[in-house]
C-alpha cells in the first residue's frame, strides 16, 4: 500500500522547520534527499504521516574547510561530496570512494550526507567511513546547536545541520569486498 502525503512545507529558516516538526497536531517528517523516505512511502513501511518538511531551502549544502575540521552541510549530496577537493583528499580518498560505493549515480545525486549519518544503516559503506574518520554531527534543536560524536548518536531530537570531520593525518587503508563493483559491500 502506497502512503499518500497530504501536506508539504518548505520552510525558509531552521527555526521554522523545527517548529513545523514539533507540531503535535500533525505527523510531519523531514525531507532531505528523499532516498529513504520515498522508498518507505512507496512500500507502505510508513503509515499515518500527514506530510513532509522539505529542508532544501535552508542553505545546509556547503562543504568547507575551517581550521582543522571539514564541515559538510547536512544537505550536501554524495555527488557534491565526491567532487569536492577537500573531501576527496581526506584520508587518501577514503570518503570519496565510500560515497561512490554507496549506490548508483541517481542515488548519489539525491542522498544527503546528513540523512545517511542520521539513518546509520548497518550496511552503509559511507556511514562506516564516517565512523572510521571520527565524524561528529551538529544538531540544532531550536535553542542551540549540539555537537555529538557520530558513534554516540542516538535518536535525533532536532535537525542535523552538518557533519564534521577532523582533518588530522590518518594512517591505514581500506578494503571493499562485493559481488560486483556496484553492489553494496559484503565487507568494507
Amino acid at each position: 500500500m502506497v502512503a499518500t502525503l497530504r501536506e508539504y512545507y518548505r520552510p525558509a529558516t531552521l527555526d521554522e522547520a523545527i517548529a513545523l516538526l514539533a507540531r503535535r497536531d500533525r505527523r510531519l517528517l523531514p525531507l532531505a534527499g528523499g532516498t529513504t523516505l520515498i522508498g518507505q512511502l512507496e512500500t507502505g513501511a510508513l503509515r499515518d504521516i500527514d506530510g513532509v518538511v522539505d529542508l532544501q531551502g535552508l542553505g545546509l549544502e556547503a562543504i568547507r574547510r575551517e581550521g582543522d575540521l571539514l564541515r559538510i552541510g547536512a544537505m550536501a549530496t554524495l555527488s557534491t561530496l565526491i567532487n569536492d577537493e577537500n573531501a576527496g583528499a581526506l584520508a587518501n580518498g577514503l570518503l570519496r570512494r565510500a560515497a561512490q560505493g554507496e549506490g548508483p549515480v541517481n542515488f548519489r545525486n539525491a542522498a544527503t550526507v546528513g540523512g545517511l549519518a542520521a539513518l546509520a544503516a548497518y550496511d552503509s559503506e559511507f556511514y562506516a567511513a564516517l565512523l572510521a574518520l571520527d565524524a561528529s554531527v551538529a544538531i540544532y534543536n531550536g535553542r542551540r546547536t549540539l555537537t555529538v560524536p557520530l558513534a554516540q548518536l542516538g535518536p535525533v531530537e532536532g535537525l542535523v545541520t552538518e557533519v564534521q570531520l577532523p582533518l588530522a593525518e590518518r594512517r591505514g587503508g581500506a578494503a571493499r569486498v562485493a559481488r560486483t563493483p556496484s553492489d553494496r559491500p559484503i565487507v568494507a
